[in-house]
């Protein structure tokens, strides 16, 4: 199964989990350009995620993250010029949206919790990397806040909204959930 984190479009960032296996799928143009790896290791519960597409290189990292801290990088995925030249992005990013994509079928919405989502216009790289990993709800005091474009704390404001601390993405919302869905998750530091 194929399960949305973030799409624009015909765009996707997925998982793909089945059996002991877990894979990192990057998508466009309703599925008739792709990329992947095969992980074998599964997101940890509380911990993060990173994605960090380097448009030089062409190469998008997936990193692993724990709640110590710890973490590990578990893919590096080779997005060919097609896949980043021949896809429809819209001007809505959605965050566990499902996607048709004609090699799976449709994906399956995201069902977890996301807290923070952080987005910068540059790959986050060396030390800025395991900050990130370290940081725990401060993005605001950390060296690489000045580089966010973006910072949604998610569910921390009054059921449906959903805002951009730094106000690049804007009319945020929860769909189709209900006002129990917005959780605090207490810092686990």
């Amino acid at each position: 199964k194929f399960v949305t984190l973030f799409s624009s479009g015909d765009n996707a960032i997925m998982l793909r989990r089945g059996g002991s296996n877990q894979g990192l799928y990057v998508t466009g143009n309703d599925g008739a350009n792709k990329a992947g790896n095969n992980t074998w290791y599964a997101p940890n519960a509380g911990g993060k995620l990173l994605f960090s597409n380097d448009a030089t290189t062409g190469r998008m990292k997936y990193f692993i993250g724990n709640v110590d801290g710890s973490y590990a990088l578990r893919a590096s995925v080779n997005v060919a010029t097609a896949t980043l030249g021949n896809n429809n992005p819209s001007s809505n990013f959605c965050i566990g949206k499902r996607v048709s994509n004609n090699a799976v079928a449709e994906s399956l919405m995201f069902h977890g919790g996301a807290n923070n989502v952080i987005v910068a216009a540059e790959a986050l790289a060396g030390p800025l990397i395991s900050e990130y990993f370290q940081v725990s709800e401060t993005y605001d005091e950390s060296s690489f806040y000045g580089d966010l474009t973006s910072w949604v704390k998610m569910g921390e404001d009054t059921f449906p909204t959903v805002t951009d601390e730094k106000g690049a993405m804007t009319g945020g919302a929860l769909i189709d959930g209900n006002e129990d869905d917005f959780v605090e998750i207490p810092d686990p530091a």
